[in-house]
């Protein structure tokens, strides 16, 4: 098929769609037909030799043409050149990188493609647009550039392209140079991630950053796109920075998928694989805590572990680590085996297992196991012991968890209970007969594990109790088995054997030691009969028990700590404590002098006038004399030292900074510190008295009286009489302040913000803080009295018979007798308000309206309670009304109105009026009958009065003034003013019209004009009645008779009063006129009508 080219230009908007990528003017070239209309519509496609096709098909082919203006000539369209492909599929795509080379003067030339049936398919991926007529799949104006040519096919055919350049240009035979490449294009962009992205195997954890770009090698690329399992996270239009939470996802694998897509619709995935999620430490099934009996345990110690990252374990034993390795398994069982579990020692073991994963999460379970071993137990020694004789058997068991023990002799129990850890004791009774026993101890651990030793007692036979066995006696010592006393000596066998006697023979009286001691005596006296002196007091032991009566056992028969023969050496007694006593006065113990050497019945041994004690004391020998000797070198002898009591080593003997003589000058002990002294007791030491030049043994160093010590710490002068003074200008003298105990340089010396004057004048202690106590009981503390001047010891400080608390409380003056002011004004003086418990600063203490002063001075009523005689009506009310207000008259009724006092104050009604509103209803039956207001005429404020409206059947609770229970068009309040009955209508004309009919009678009319009423009172309306005096009557024309007296009484009887009737024309008869309903009156039949209307 031949065709003719027709160009026409388009918008480049237009083209974009078509994903055309180039800045270049776009144009599309149309079907023609094959008429040469015009030169400029000549075609020249490619031919095969002006394009380099490679040998290897790599789908990139280069270009080389040169273009020329066939005209009038043109190439043929139904030739296939290369580069062509043929493709079965979806996405296809073209690239063009050509220069062109224009200088041939050519500049129409046209690069557009061709489908295999000559159509285009330039719609939207996914769709086939196949114009009517158009077969070009794109065509641009040439110009070096980049092309892109991409579509997409819907159905799976094979389809066949093909690429032209065409020149259209008016002039002919010029050309035009294109070079340059094409590329086809069927493969989605290169995705690759950036160093900073999450990578291939890594682990993600938390939030993790995912990074990538993407290239084409043609065509452009339009999107990329994040694909997490099988959902689209999240799109992009250029290079992806994707932030991915983690922490959302299970732990685990989870498919990521990056994918791009290119201009022509081509597409790529790139996998990071199944990305293991890890946001958890790993999961550790606790293991339960182990009990392992006597290191022998089959059980083996598990954790179940999981974790999607798995790394290594550490199992840790106590404070050690017991094993680590690596733990590769998602799943996992570690364990502690039972080989390792039973070398465990007794005790309380906790085994730790930590697991690891790969994001470095950790966990840790701990496990505790104790492990038991058997207790421990020692074997005491087995023993002989003579039958009747007690003794014990102590064990010591050892175990971390003891629980229990049993304790049994020959296998019978014998003693058990709880075991605690500590030694056991079984004991031996002295009532077992000889024979061998077995004493055999078990003891338990909480685990029920044990430990047991048996020890063998034999007891022998001692028929005599005498210490020794039979069998000794019979076969060593040929005593007597059942006398203990074989020889009849008086000592026994077992004695006489142990100290070397003859126990077959009498030797009592024998003296084996010649301590003047027989033998009988020393086993009575419990010595040994081959030791003279058995307690080495240089005593023999016959003398200390005939002579002395010291004990031949004990050195020191008194305990004193010195032995028996230096006692009665040195005249002591050995059988009284007296080391502590001095028996010969030289201030040395007996038991010093014992100690150093020197003799306890002389106190001086070595005869030079000291003392042993004061030569002791001071370094000096008592056993020399050196009385004559100066160590101190101070020019006393030793000896005059001793005489004054002085060192003889040093001027102030006693270092209490006071010279030796001034102490002996002042009556001091020059050998004792008494610096912190006080010899006067005058309060002041006497290293102060040294200092400031008093005397330390007079407590009054100038004779005022005072002592030393006060007149110092008070800032006095101790040297100079100053007894008249008044240092602290508080009005007591000095010498006053020191009796009293007072400060003299602080008026205030208890600091209780009250001068010491006042205090002493008002009976307080000025030495302890008494400002809050209240010494004359008036609720007014101390300080305050003082701050205020009055008494503290006298509730009445000024005597006006009104206690200051009450005062203060009124503010009246507490110092000043105002008992006779009336501060209220209320006729009663201050003391009045007192002794009738008042308020001095209100006329009316209660309240009730009454003056206190009327109430005390005129009524004899109770100015502090309303109602004085409690019967509660109120003092005021019960005066008002003339009533006793201090008696109980509640029941009383004055007014004789059914209401008793009590009723008539609740209902506030005068008990001295039985109609205390003056409606005509008295009040009781306003009370207790009508429920109406007895202070009120009109209770429902209607504008009627309640009696009126009983009177006439109305309503006297209720507002019914504009009701008309008669008809007659005048509402009750109206029917009130006018003083008219509202049960009985009333003609409506402008007079009073009253008329009278009589059977048969012709009708008659007459009137009687009336004032034109306004409410009124009763009174008022009374006068109104009267003011009636005239009525003028007029007669119908047809009228014969007229009964005037019926008329009469008709009118009077509604109240009113005619003093005169005129008849203006004679009838006969009258009757109705038929407007006005009737009301019967005599028994003759007449009728008489009356109405009333106020105009």
């Amino acid at each position: 098929m031949r065709h003719k080219c027709r160009i026409a230009p388009v918008l480049l908007g237009l083209l974009l769609p078509l994903v055309l990528f180039c800045c270049q003017e776009v144009l599309i070239l149309q079907e023609t037909d094959n008429s040469f209309e015009s030169p400029v519509e000549q075609a020249i496609t490619l031919k095969p030799t002006d394009i380099a096709k490679p040998s290897a098909d790599d789908e990139t082919y280069s270009v080389d043409v040169t273009v020329s203006n066939f005209w009038p000539r043109g190439g043929t369209w139904d030739d296939m050149f290369d580069p062509q492909r043929s493709w079965t599929g979806t996405n296809y795509g073209w690239c063009f990188n050509l220069d062109v080379d224009d200088t041939g003067g050519m500049h129409n030339v046209f690069l557009f493609a061709l489908d295999q049936e000559g159509y285009d398919a330039m719609g939207t991926p996914g769709s086939i647009a196949i114009p009517p007529e158009e077969h070009v799949l794109m065509k641009a104006t040439l110009v070096s550039g980049h092309y892109e040519f991409g579509w997409v096919f819907d159905s799976a055919t094979t389809e066949t392209v093909r690429f032209i350049i065409s020149n259209a240009d008016t002039a002919p035979w010029e050309t035009v140079h294109v070079t340059g490449s094409v590329t086809w294009d069927r493969t989605g962009p290169d995705i690759s991630l950036e160093p900073q992205s999450l990578q291939i195997g890594e682990i993600a954890s938390g939030m993790e950053l995912i990074c990538a770009t993407s290239t084409d090698n043609c065509f452009s690329v339009t999107r990329m796109w994040i694909t997490i399992e099988t959902q689209v996270d999240e799109e992009f239009h250029g290079e992806i920075a994707y932030s991915w939470d983690t922490t959302t996802r299970e732990d685990g694998p989870i498919a990521v998928w990056i994918q791009a897509e290119d201009a022509a619709g081509n597409w790529a995935s790139f996998g990071l694989g199944y990305v293991v999620v890890d946001n958890f430490a790993p999961n550790i099934t606790p293991a339960a805590d182990m009990v392992i009996p006597e290191g022998n345990t089959t059980e083996t110690l598990w954790w179940e572990v999981h974790d999607t990252t798995p790394s290594y374990y550490e199992i840790w034993l106590d404070s050690e680590i017991l094993e680590t390795d690596v733990w590769n398994e998602s799943t996992s069982w570690l364990s502690v085996t039972n080989d390792t579990l039973n070398t465990l020692s007794e005790g309380l073991w906790t085994f730790t297992l930590k697991a690891f994963d790969q994001v470095g999460h950790t966990t840790s379970d701990s496990v505790n196991v104790i492990a038991y071993t058997a207790p421990l137990i020692d074997s005491p020694l087995d023993f002989s012991i003579l039958e009747a004789t007690e003794s014990n058997i102590t064990w010591t068991p050892f175990d971390l968890y003891p629980d229990s023990f049993v304790g049994l002799r020959n296998g019978t129990t014998i003693s058990n209970g709880t075991w605690s850890g500590n030694p056991i004791t079984l004991y031996v009774d002295d009532t077992l007969v000889p024979g061998v026993y077995n004493y055999t101890l078990t003891v338990y651990d909480e685990v029920g594990s044990k430990a047991t030793d048996t020890v063998y007692i034999t007891i022998l036979m001692d028929s005599d109790l005498d210490g020794i066995s039979n069998i000794d006696e019979i076969g060593i010592y040929g005593t007597d088995p059942f006398n203990n006393d074989t020889d009849f000596d008086l000592m026994p066998d077992l004695w006489e054997i142990q100290y070397g006697l003859v126990p077959t023979a009498n030797d009592s009286l024998g003296d084996l030691d010649s301590d003047n001691l027989s033998n009988v005596d020393e086993f009575f006296e419990g010595t040994d009969p081959t030791d003279d002196d058995c307690d080495s007091d240089l005593l023999p032991d016959g003398d200390e028990v005939h002579l002395y009566s010291t004990d031949p056992l004990d050195w020191d028969s008194d305990d004193d700590a010195m032995d028996d023969g230096w006692e009665i050496a040195n005249d002591l007694n050995p059988l009284l404590n007296d080391a502590a006593d001095d028996a010969d006065g030289d201030l040395l113990s007996n038991i010093i002098e014992y100690t150093i050497g020197t003799f306890a019945n002389n106190n001086d041994s070595d005869f030079d006038l000291m003392p042993d004690g004061w030569e002791y004391l001071n370094d000096l020998n008592p056993l020399l004399n050196d009385s004559a000797d100066d160590f101190d070198m101070d020019g006393l002898l030793n000896l005059h030292e001793f005489q004054l009591g002085t060192l003889p080593n040093t001027n102030d003997t006693d270092l209490d900074s006071l010279p030796d003589a001034w102490e002996v000058a002042n009556d001091l002990n020059p050998c004792v510190d008494d610096a912190s002294g006080d010899l006067d007791l005058d309060t002041l030491s006497n290293l102060l008295e040294y200092l400031l030049g008093t005397a330390a043994n007079s407590n009054d160093s100038d004779f005022d009286l005072m002592l030393d010590g006060y007149e110092y710490e008070n800032g006095l002068n101790p040297l100079v009489d100053d007894s008249a003074g008044d240092l602290d200008m508080d009005t007591l003298l000095n010498i006053e302040e020191f009796y009293l105990g007072t400060a003299a340089n602080n008026s205030d010396s208890d600091s209780d913000l009250m001068l010491d004057p006042y205090e002493v004048d008002n009976d307080l202690n000025p030495l302890v803080d008494d400002s809050g106590g209240d010494l004359d009981m008036d609720t007014l503390n101390n300080l305050l009295e003082f701050t205020l001047g009055s008494l503290a010891n006298n509730n009445d400080s000024d005597s006006d018979m009104m206690p200051d608390q009450w005062e203060y409380q009124w503010g009246f003056n507490l110092t000043h007798d105002d008992s006779g002011d009336d501060f209220d004004s209320d006729f009663l003086t201050n003391l009045d308000e007192y002794l009738n418990g008042c308020n001095p600063h209100s006329t009316d203490s209660d309240l009730d309206t009454i003056i206190d002063g009327l109430e005390v001075n005129d009524y004899g009523t109770s100015p502090t309670s309303s109602d004085s005689d409690y019967d509660t009506m109120p003092d005021p009310w019960e005066i008002q009304y003339n009533l006793n207000p201090l008696a109980d008259d509640t029941l009383e009724d004055p007014d004789e109105d059914l209401l008793s006092n009590i009723q008539e104050f609740e209902y506030k009604t005068n008990p001295r009026n039985r109609d205390s509103d003056a409606d005509s209803l008295t009040d009781a039956d306003e009370v207790l009958i009508y429920h109406t207001n007895p202070n009120q005429e009109d209770s429902d404020f209607d504008g009627m009065d309640d009696a009126w409206e009983l009177q006439y059947g109305l309503n006297p609770l209720q507002d019914d003034a504009m009701g008309d229970p008669d008809y007659d068009g005048i509402n009750n309040l109206r029917e009130y003013d006018l003083g008219s009955n509202p049960r009985i209508n009333a003609y409506s004309g402008i007079f009073l019209s009253l008329g009278v009919a009589a059977i048969g009678a012709v009708g008659v009319s007459f009137s009687v004009p009336i004032l034109r009423r306004q409410r009124r009172n009763r009174e008022e309306r009374e006068k109104l009645r009267l003011a009636i005096s005239r009525v003028v009557i007029k007669a119908g024309k047809r009228g014969e008779n007229l009964l005037l007296s019926e008329l009469v009484s008709a009118v009077k009887a509604d109240g009113y009063k005619v003093d005169e009737i005129q008849v203006e024309r004679e009838i006969k008869h009258m009757v109705d006129d038929g407007r006005i309903p009737g009301l019967s009156r005599p028994d003759d039949g007449t009728k008489v009508v009356i109405c009333r209307q106020l105009t």
